[in-house]
């Protein structure tokens, strides 16, 4: 009798479950800040369209981008890490799938609303 398992892509590996989930942990994290910038756009658009603004909101927008850039930057760098080092396992095709297919389009159809407060410069 053979030991192949399946030859189209490895089994879950019981060894990475400790960075399965650090990476579960940073996409929530990734998540919670964009609707923390999500609340800080919300409430601009409802102060812009009484003519009012915030002071500190360009800094505050500008500090949330740049953490959400941050957040997105790093669970892509732990894809590739657990790639690396574990190979392409059936949970980081399923995650990664997820992350690509369905979280990063949500981030851009949200932020498209809002694009006149962000500050490209």
């Amino acid at each position: 009798m053979s030991n192949v398992v399946n030859i189209f892509y490895r089994f879950d590996n019981p060894n990475a479950k400790y960075f399965e989930k650090i990476i579960q942990k940073e996409i929530k994290i990734c998540i919670y800040n964009f609707l923390h910038l999500m609340k800080i756009f919300i409430h601009e658009n409802q102060r812009a369209k009484k003519g009012y603004h915030h002071i500190n909101f360009r800094t505050n927008a500008n500090n949330w981008m740049i953490q959400h850039a941050k957040d997105i930057e790093y669970v892509e760098r732990l894809f590739g890490e657990y790639i690396e080092t574990y190979g392409s396992t059936q949970y980081i095709k399923r995650k990664s799938t997820f992350f690509y297919t369905n979280i990063i389009p949500f981030f851009n159809k949200s932020l498209k609303k809002y694009s006149y407060l962000i500050d490209i410069d």
